[in-house]
């Protein structure tokens, strides 16, 4: 082999190597345990206390769990989130406590847990039980489980 082929070779060896080290660069920096603080606003049917309109504010505080506060037409809720994956667009189980009325049109108060999916764009639709944990003494309930659900968007911010 000549002087010029080997050059050649070894050039073609250290441009080789430099990729695949930038390469394990971004694999490192963009592993699974980098975390990156995300939010998400929703919005919809039964959304922010179990309404018929509201909305919710998520942000994740640490890998996979996040914490939502929301409100609706004459509601508010809140929650603890388990997402199955660390960012704020994969589907989730959620503890929530929520309120139904405010002031002289309360009704009651209750605790419970849902699943709630979200497609990988926009969409997300959820479905859970709650206990009632406070009620207005002059309104009669059947049953002290409601079914909660939710259907409505959300979007990332």
């Amino acid at each position: 082999m000549t002087i010029k082929k080997h050059i050649l070779l070894g050039i073609i060896l250290l441009a080789s190597i430099s990729g695949n080290a930038q390469n394990n660069i971004y694999l490192e920096k963009n592993s699974k345990w980098e975390f990156v603080r995300e939010t998400a606003f929703s919005a919809g049917i039964g959304i922010g206390g179990n309404s018929m309109f509201g909305a919710e504010l998520q942000a994740m505080f640490l890998p996979r769990l996040s914490f939502q506060l929301g409100a609706g037409v004459n509601s508010f809720s809140g929650g603890l989130n388990y997402h199955f994956y660390p960012t704020v667009n994969s589907p989730y189980i959620s503890l929530q406590a929520w309120q139904q009325g405010f002031g002289m049109n309360y009704k009651s108060a209750y605790a419970g847990s849902i699943f709630v999916y979200r497609a990988n764009r926009l969409l997300q639709a959820g479905l859970g039980i709650g206990y009632q944990i406070h009620q207005n003494p002059e309104i009669e309930f059947n049953s002290k489980y409601i079914l909660m659900f939710n259907l409505g968007i959300y979007l990332p911010l």
